[in-house]
């Protein structure tokens, strides 16, 4: 014979696979449903049963958001946050999960959820990563759920919530964790910086610079990529901010990345440095310095038209920019050649982008002529 708790628990249990199978959605409708799974949820002591009610507000917030926002209008955002203290780490994980798509469905539900005290108990879990070991999905979760909060670069979180997340970040890259852990960690702090130079400045402030480079040569091409992607953002900043950049020698770390094998990699090398060889000259210098002129011409001539329209941008910016004196330099290593090439080509963008290339080279080539 059951016990009740038993006899609760089976219910809540076929709840949850019925919503897993995306049947039961009237349900939804029916405020005596949602206020008796918002009463499981807080069975405190009874964790089983409040994990059943917390993964299936899990479910409700993975579909559209008018069902997500049952969440927010029920008032079970806060109690979800103070699962997050609870020792269960399947429950914290569960209850995380349910917050990550509630953040993660749109800019208005993340900032309902922002209203409540959510960033303090998710840094307090994750600082312990540096201390203690928790399952894989443990952290991969945090991790996520530090993406939703920052994934909508057009309509960012505020800046001070993202100085509160910074050191949740710091010890997701830093730390020896999990690989898809620290690609989402990579991939959040890629959304701050694209929101602008206030927030690549907090990434700055927080050595995330090094960090990043210091990781660089991985043998995991997943994470490399997340990595030259980051940098390729934080190199859309301010001169300053790209002076960083330079003095912790990316472009002797990414000169190889020119002539990798993944077509991904070498595109987002080449977007970084062509971000950074838009600054003034001394960076420019930097390039000539560094012997990157080869690995840039090369990618000229690759399959990829992205890549190649990068190519492109980047050896434009370092002619426009750069001290007359490395102009036949920019010659002898045949990139006018394949300029000349790609002029012909049938992509009228790739076309009219190398001729404006060759138009800059010679204007500065007759420059050079008349001062010598």
């Amino acid at each position: 014979m059951f016990q009740p708790v038993s006899l609760s628990l089976t219910i809540m249990r076929n709840f949850r696979k019925s919503f897993e199978k995306n049947s039961n959605d009237q349900l939804l409708h029916d405020p005596n449903f949602i206020h008796m799974m918002k009463y499981f949820l807080q069975c405190y002591g009874k964790e089983e049963i409040q994990m059943e009610a917390c993964w299936i507000f899990t479910n409700v917030a993975a579909r559209t958001t008018e069902q997500t926002r049952i969440l927010v209008d029920n008032e079970i955002i806060p109690i979800l946050i103070n699962l997050l203290s609870l020792n269960n780490i399947n429950l914290v994980e569960q209850a995380i999960w349910a917050l990550g798509n509630v953040i993660g469905d749109c800019p208005a539900l993340r900032d309902e959820v922002l209203k409540f005290n959510i960033i303090e108990p998710i840094i307090k879990w994750i600082e312990l990563f540096r201390t203690q070991n928790f399952p894989n999905s443990f952290v991969r979760t945090f991790a996520w759920s530090l993406v939703n909060f920052v994934r909508y670069s057009k309509q960012p979180i505020p800046i001070d919530f993202v100085q509160q997340l910074m050191p949740a970040y710091q010890t997701i890259v830093e730390e020896p964790l999990d690989e898809q852990a620290k690609i989402d960690g990579l991939w959040g702090l890629t959304y701050i910086a694209d929101c602008g130079v206030d927030y690549i400045q907090l990434i700055i402030d927080h050595n995330i610079v090094e960090t990043s480079i210091a990781l660089i040569h991985t043998n995991r091409p997943k994470l490399q990529l997340c990595i030259v992607r980051l940098l390729g953002s934080i190199a859309t900043g301010t001169d300053d901010q790209n002076e960083r950049l330079i003095n912790n020698q990316i472009l002797l770390n990414i000169r190889n990345f020119l002539f990798s094998e993944l077509k991904y990699i070498r595109r987002q090398s080449l977007w970084c440095l062509s971000n950074i060889a838009a600054g003034p000259l001394h960076h420019v210098r930097a390039f000539f310095e560094t012997d990157l002129l080869p690995g840039i011409v090369i990618n000229l001539t690759n399959d990829d038209l992205k890549t190649v329209r990068e190519a492109i941008f980047t050896l434009r910016n370092l002619i426009q920019n750069c001290e007359l004196f490395y102009i036949p330099e920019i010659s002898r290593n045949r990139a006018i050649r394949f300029l000349f090439d790609l002029v012909s080509s049938n992509n009228l963008e790739i076309s009219y982008l190398a001729d404006d290339v060759l138009s800059i080279f010679f204007r500065r080539s007759m420059q050079l002529i008349r001062i010598q």
